[in-house]
Parts: C-alpha cells; sequence; structure tokens
C-alpha cells in the first residue's frame, strides 16, 4: 500500500500541467481533473500507516523518547532538509528564488509543493510519545478528538498555511494507531460483508465528490462541505484499499515483492520526484515540439521508468553489499 500511495502522488504531480492548459468542459481535462482529485487521499493515507505502524512497532514496550527522536531525525528530518536544499539549487539556478527566504521554504515546506507532507509528518511524529501514552489510556477519547480536531480545521478555520499544521490531519494518523490497537485489520481481512461496504461506499463517495468538485470549477458555484466530503472519501479509501491489498498480498507473492523494492525507496521517491518533473518540463521536453498529450505520455514513461530502475537499481546495491560483508566475514573468519 505504501509502495502504491507513492506511485499516486507521482501521478497526481504528472496530471498538473495538463489541468492548466486543457479547457474545462472537455474530456481529456476531465480525464486528468478526475485523476488529479481521486488520488487526494495519499498523503492522509500516508499519515494513517505511519501511526498504524508506529503504534504496533510500539505496542508492547514504551517509547525511548531520545532514541525515538534521534532517529526520526537521521531518516525523515536531515533527508528532508537536503532535499530543499537541492531544490533551493536548481530554482536559484533559474532565478526563480532569492536566499533570504531560504528559512522559510525549510520550516514551512513551502519551496516545492509535497513539501507540506513532511512539516505534517514531522510534527506528528514529535507528539508520537505524548500522543501515545495519552491515547494508551484513552483510546476511544483520543480517537474522537482528534477527528473532532481535524473537523474543526478543514472546515472553520481559514488561516494562513493551516494545511501545514498537524491538527488538520492528526485524525488520519490517530485513526493509524486505533486501527491497530484494535486489530481491525484482522476484522477487514475476514469480513467479506466488512470490506464490501467499504467498497461501495468508496465507489458512491467517489462519484458524488468527484462530481461536485468538477462542478466546483465553474465560477460562482460554491461545493458546500467540501472538505468533510473529502474527510469521509478519504477514510473510506483508506479502508478499502488496505483491505484490497491485504487480499493482494495473500494471494500474489510477486505483488508483495515488487511494492517492497519500491517501498525501501519510496521517501526518496517522494522528495525527488518533483525534481525529475521539473528538469523534463522545464529543460529537456523544451526541446522536443510536442502535443500536450505528447508531454504527458513521455514524462509519463520517464518519471515511472525512472522509479523502477532506481528502485532496482538501489535493492541491487544494498545486496551486493550485504553479500560482500557476508564475504568479508567468511574469509575473516
Amino acid at each position: 500500500m505504501n509502495a502504491f500511495l507513492c506511485l499516486c502522488v507521482v501521478a497526481v504531480h504528472l496530471t498538473v500541467e495538463p489541468m492548466g492548459l486543457w479547457s474545462y468542459g472537455t474530456f481529456r481535462y476531465l480525464t486528468v481533473f478526475v485523476i488529479n482529485r481521486i488520488l487526494c487521499f495519499a498523503v492522509p493515507a500516508f499519515l494513517f500507516l505511519s501511526g498504524l505502524k508506529l503504534h504496533h512497532k510500539f505496542d508492547k514496550k514504551s517509547v525511548d523518547v531520545k532514541k525515538f527522536y534521534v532517529n526520526r531525525l537521521k531518516k525523515l528530518v536531515l533527508p528532508y532538509i537536503v532535499c530543499v536544499l537541492v531544490y533551493f539549487v536548481y530554482l536559484w539556478w533559474k532565478g526563480w528564488v532569492e536566499p533570504k527566504y531560504l528559512p522559510g521554504y525549510i520550516f514551512l515546506g513551502t519551496l516545492v509543493a509535497h513539501c507540506y507532507y513532511i512539516v505534517i509528518a514531522v510534527q506528528l511524529y514529535a507528539l508520537f510519545p505524548l500522543l501515545k501514552k495519552v491515547f494508551e489510556r484513552f483510546p476511544k477519547t483520543v480517537t474522537v478528538l482528534s477527528l473532532i480536531l481535524t473537523v474543526v480545521m478543514i472546515q472553520f478555520v481559514h488561516i494562513p498555511y493551516v494545511d501545514r499544521f498537524a491538527g488538520t490531519y492528526i485524525f488520519y494518523f490517530v485513526f493509524g494507531m486505533f486501527f491497530s490497537k484494535y486489530k481491525l485489520y484482522d476484522k477487514l481481512r475476514n469480513s467479506g460483508r466488512l470490506y464490501l461496504l467499504c467498497f461501495v461506499c468508496f465507489l458512491i463517495l467517489a462519484v458524488v465528490h468527484m462530481r461536485y468538485l468538477y462542478l466546483q470549477m465553474v465560477p460562482g458555484y460554491v461545493y458546500f462541505g467540501a472538505e468533510l466530503m473529502k474527510l469521509l472519501f478519504v477514510f473510506c479509501a483508506i479502508m478499502f484499499l488496505y483491505g484490497t491489498f491485504q487480499r493482494l498480498a495473500d494471494r500474489f507473492s510477486v505483488l508483495v515483492k515488487v511494492s517492497e523494492v519500491i517501498n525501501d525507496t519510496s521517501y526518496s521517491i517522494y522528495l525527488y520526484h518533483i525534481l525529475l518533473l521539473y528538469l523534463l518540463r522545464n529543460d529537456l521536453l523544451k526541446i522536443l515540439d510536442l502535443t500536450v498529450w505528447g508531454r504527458l505520455a513521455v514524462a509519463t514513461v520517464v518519471m515511472y521508468g525512472s522509479i523502477f530502475v532506481y528502485s532496482w537499481g538501489v535493492r541491487y546495491l544494498k545486496t551486493r553489499a550485504k553479500q560482500n560483508k557476508q564475504n568479508s566475514g567468511s574469509v575473516a573468519l
């Protein structure tokens, strides 16, 4: 599921350019619009999986706060800062950014569109040790309160950078913890009716939400409760996707192996895929006289092709390094 979500984020950013170039009301615009908007579950689902995995990992043991924060610093924060610096150098070379805004780019995640997720994730990881203690005592209360906070933030709070505040997404993270604590994954795997219900709800909400989002593009049309509908849609999407990948993993072992390869590099893919997209659109594709469809097709092939080559290349190098280490140990013995 994590690997799939990573590929979904790439698809979202691939469809942004065509949406800006094609006219509203055409079939081609509708196609990329639906792809772009229906994949809005990707970031909340990442946070859901983070909450689930963290709770599962520390379910029977306490969190060593110092070790936990150092680990998050090395694996999450430092790669993010390096990533922002890489993007900054490229955009500065293009003449599109100024050095004086660099601290804001780092702390607010405003340099590139997808950085906001890292800012939110850092806040939630920072909260986790305390959140876990409270959650273990009052799991249902904390889950309900997290839902209320998220609803309030998305529906009633209209301030700059509200989408970078952890409270806007905290429900998905806490629901992941709830999902782990009450072993809802077993219920979802063993209950065909529950899975079918998730699928039906996902399908209905997808159709309704996409329809009104599309109508909202018409000047003067207001989609009341859009954010609440999105929350319901994302919730059903998470449940449906989790149940789906459970069933796929149980039946197709090759899918698990392929997913593991992508999953191992998913964070670096998430961080740097837009840089490759920038290079394609701003530098390489300008050389070719292509239609919008052609640009989209080439960008799609290059992006996903690069992801798979990169992921398998990293796996190959790690395997070789592990083998060399084992062989060195054998020789020493």
